[in-house]
């Protein structure tokens, strides 16, 4: 009996409560402000985790776009290199031609060597 009269004064209570705030204005519209507020800071996280989300792909497509920039460096380097290293092979292999050809030139012509 007891815990039953009880639960119908806190009843009761909650009720005069309900019934107090309902007709209250200024509480009702510092409710809404206080839910327009959460809504727009709910919205305003969802937005800012999208960007995060663009943001984090974009910098996956540049870190990629770097790598193989430096990959093709290094390619185009190695190239250099050994272009160069053929190069002075091939001059060294004309000059030694050309210097062959001279002295055929002057064994045909009877000119001594020098």
């Amino acid at each position: 009996m007891y815990v039953k009269q009880k639960e119908q004064d806190l009843r009761k209570i909650i009720a005069e409560l309900n019934k107090n705030n309902e007709g209250n204005p200024q509480k009702e519209e510092r409710i809404q402000a206080l839910k327009n507020t959460i809504k727009k800071m709910n919205d305003e996280q969802i937005r800012s985790e999208q960007e995060k989300s663009d943001l984090k792909e974009k910098a996956r497509y540049w870190k990629t776009r770097s790598d193989a920039f430096e990959q093709d460096k290094v390619f185009l380097q190695d190239q250099v290199l050994e272009s160069k290293r053929k190069n002075k092979l091939l001059k060294m292999a004309i000059a030694r031609l050309q210097e062959e050809l001279d002295q055929k030139d002057r064994a045909l012509k009877g000119v001594p060597a020098a």
